[in-house]
């Protein structure tokens, strides 16, 4: 992952309470503007698309090293979209009546060659289909086994295992995510979108019992991320972990204190369900950018690595890499590697 997409969740916040329109006062739920409908740039050959559940537009997001191996079938007659599949003419070369005859046969089996491509990429999908259901059937297996079991908290003792998810999760969140029982996704086996549901027990923090995530990517190259959709959680009166209430002392003549109060936004695990959205200023794009990156190595890693091996994230067999960890490896690399004249 690239250095700019280590922006945390909690900075989407404080950039959706100002761009798109005039900043917001700091006494305005800045959260609740996130619903309104605005009109962003499109760069060349793209479009912004945005509405009421927090949609934002594309961004290409960086591959990882040590990344978990994906499902992927490597296209070898895949065009990418510079030719038709219908034959053209592309010279004005007169051919000979022979060379014309193999060009004739040439054309035919590559025909072929994309008849096969085109029926290899429905029983692609048709196999992805069929293991998303076989491992919904364990994971809904799996679901019960741990709410009938004295493992309590599983799911947050396991986001909190990953340090880049841990990063995102504050002490006033894990209060809430106590109440998390299970995490799916409805496509772990193949490439291109997927959604993220996040299922709760009821709790005094909001209402929802589902709350979802929807990583929506292009058709043609599914590594490139185009929104990002989350949704609006209901929450109860006092309880937003979002933001935060701050009181301050007036100064003034002698008698009875005096108070002024604010609301801020904070930050919070939870802004992963209000992504923000694209603006018509190239810095805070940028930002937003960085944001979406960050964003979507969340939901990636949740999807390809923590869903499918909840279990051994649990029980620490499977141990995120620090930072630390990698200058350290590169560093012995570079010790042995070392010719001393001493």
């Amino acid at each position: 992952m690239a250095e700019k997409a280590s922006a945390s969740l909690g900075e989407s916040s404080e950039i959706a309470g100002d761009v798109g329109g005039a900043a917001l006062p700091d006494s305005v739920d800045k959260t609740e503007h996130l619903s309104e409908e605005g009109q962003g740039p499109a760069g060349e050959g793209e479009k912004i698309i945005l509405d009421d559940k927090h949609v934002t537009e594309r961004v290409r997001p960086q591959s990882r090293e040590g990344e978990m191996p994906k499902m992927k079938f490597v296209n070898p007659f895949a065009n990418d979209g510079l030719l038709d599949t219908g034959r053209q003419e592309t010279s004005e070369v007169e051919y000979t009546p022979e060379e014309q005859a193999a060009i004739d046969k040439l054309y035919n089996l590559q025909t072929e060659a994309d008849d096969i491509n085109a029926m290899m990429e429905l029983e692609e999908k048709e196999l992805v289909r069929k293991y998303n259901k076989k491992f919904q059937t364990l994971f809904d297996e799996r679901a019960s086994c741990i709410d009938s079991s004295a493992l309590s908290h599983f799911w947050l003792n396991v986001l909190k295992k990953s340090k880049l998810i841990a990063d995102n999760i504050t002490n006033r969140d894990e209060e809430a995510l106590k109440y998390l029982v299970d995490i799916t996704s409805d496509n772990v086996a193949g490439e291109g979108t997927f959604t993220l549901t996040f299922k709760f027990s009821s709790n005094p923090y909001f209402e929802n019992l589902v709350l979802t995530k929807v990583y929506e990517m292009d058709e043609e190259d599914p590594d490139v991320l185009t929104r990002a959709i989350g949704c609006p959680i209901d929450w109860n009166s006092g309880k937003d972990l979002t933001k935060r209430v701050i009181r301050k002392k007036i100064k003034g003549p002698k008698g009875p204190p005096k108070y002024s109060t604010k609301v801020e936004t904070c930050d919070s695990f939870f802004h992963l369900f209000a992504p923000p959205q694209m603006v018509d200023d190239p810095e805070e794009q940028e930002i937003i950018e960085d944001i979406l990156e960050a964003d979507y190595e969340i939901g990636d890693r949740l999807r390809s690595e923590i869903i499918p091996n909840a279990v051994r994230w649990y029980t620490g067999e499977i141990q995120e890499e620090s930072e630390e960890d990698e200058f350290d490896d590169e560093d012995d690399e570079e010790e042995e590697g070392y010719d001393s004249d001493l």
